[in-house]
């Protein structure tokens, strides 16, 4: 009787405190005026360099609280979204682990951390507000699905799917996950009708969301493509360690063009990796912090400049700085793998702040993986499956862009979860 009301006890005082740390941060955001920045007057035009998601969502709001209210309306929906997100993913990690009181509040901090310092996740007008919410929203119900064998749920599951990738491409890899856990768990009955249905929906989401992505393209700008917004970026770290006669492999002249225009740019800039004298770390971050000027605001909008003046419209200008910019990538890639290696390594290490930290991750992943094969355990199950996401976040980011925490916030909770679960396999832990 003393265990149920201590227990009972505690779950007062984690609501209390809860809800006390829910009003400081509605309070927090809803007194700070939205930030508007490039990305926010993009999605708000609907360029068509931008997923369809936000720019859907802006547009909706802008038509019917006008200009003067709607981004007010947006940070108030961000916010909003993410608590109640928080909430329930909060109160079911509690609900499957038996978190104690400290753990619970460790967990909430870390996950209300983004609204509190950059990227100010809900003030910030951009795809962030939404995507963090829809994320773990779709862990929440990952666990419903895979770990708690609630099959009909994963109808909605897939919607939200569909939702996060179709805001943000990032996470495309996101169902792929979710499959692969829910194979190892159900390998012994995938083939029966209710798991086969789980499979075929979760693999069918990256075409879906391929196929309303290219329909929106179609329906908006007239052309039926994927977002131009991929290689645009991907190509910033292969000119980075790109060597002035890369072009000459080029087969397209126009490539060419672009490649001799951006390599002189950021040449004259000193932003080129045989410009920096010193260790990989020294070199990274000449390329982290410099990414805006060898991306945006050269090879991308320079790639755009120049189509628009060969008489192409500014979409199709769009479309082929993207099929430029994905040549351009692999052709830098190929004359100089190893230094795009070493950069890139040293990208994915940054996202992490530390190679100790990425190894913890790693081992951690092929640990539970190992475990998993043996035997499909709640804690184990939900460390790889945790382990994977992180992994392959910092690994998709590196490849895109630079790390930063607006793209890496996504999995703060991981800090605390994945080392919890595994000391509590200590054997100090099982038995008491």
């Amino acid at each position: 009787m003393t265990a149920v009301r201590k227990y009972v006890s505690s779950l007062s005082k984690l609501h209390s405190i809860s809800l006390a740390l829910y009003l400081a941060t509605f309070a927090f955001v809803m007194l700070k005026d939205p930030v508007l920045g490039n990305d926010s007057f993009s999605y708000n035009v609907m360029e068509i360099s931008r997923f369809p998601g936000y720019a859907v969502f802006m547009r909706v709001l802008l038509k019917i609280f006008g200009v003067n209210l709607y981004t007010h309306i947006i940070i108030l929906i961000h916010v909003l979204f993410g608590l109640t997100a928080i909430h329930v993913f909060t109160n079911k990690l509690n609900q499957i682990f038996k978190l104690t009181f400290v753990q619970n509040i460790g967990v909430l901090l870390l996950l209300l951390f983004p609204f509190f310092t950059k990227p100010l996740l809900a003030n910030d007008v951009a795809s962030e507000g939404i995507c963090y919410p829809l994320y773990l929203s779709i862990i929440t119900y990952s666990i419903k699905v895979v770990f708690q064998r609630q099959f009909y749920k994963i109808y909605f599951l897939a919607l939200l799917l569909i939702a996060l990738t179709i805001t943000r491409g990032q996470f495309v890899i996101v169902p792929i996950i979710i499959a692969f856990i829910f194979i190892l768990k159900e390998r012994y009955r995938f083939r029966k009708k209710p798991q086969l249905t789980v499979i075929i929906l979760l693999l069918l989401v990256p075409f879906v969301t391929n196929m309303l992505d290219k329909s929106y393209r179609k329906v908006v700008h007239g052309y039926f493509v994927k977002t131009p917004y991929s290689y645009v970026n991907a190509v910033a770290l292969p000119l980075f360690v790109s060597k002035k006669d890369d072009f000459k492999t080029l087969k397209n002249e126009d490539y060419k063009e672009i490649f001799k225009f951006s390599y002189k740019r950021i040449d004259s800039l000193n932003l080129l990796n045989s410009k920096v004298e010193g260790s990989l770390e020294e070199k990274y971050m000449r390329f982290h912090e410099n990414f805006p000027l060898i991306c945006n605001q050269n090879i991308h909008m320079g790639g755009v400049d120049y189509y628009m003046n060969k008489g192409f419209s500014r979409a199709e200008a769009y479309i082929k700085t993207e099929e430029a910019c994905k040549a351009i990538m692999f052709n830098s890639i190929r004359h100089n793998f190893k230094n795009y290696i070493s950069i890139y390594y040293t990208n994915v290490i940054y996202g992490f702040r530390s190679v100790f930290i990425a190894l913890f991750f790693l081992i951690t992943a092929l640990w539970s993986f190992i475990k998993v094969i043996k035997k499909f355990e709640l804690d184990t199950g939900f460390i790889l499956f945790t382990s994977l996401l992180v992994i392959s976040n910092a690994l998709i980011v590196a490849v895109a862009c630079h790390s930063i925490s607006r793209y890496l916030v996504y999995n703060y909770f991981s800090i605390i979860i994945i080392p919890l679960l595994l000391i509590r396999r200590l054997p100090f832990f099982k038995n008491s």
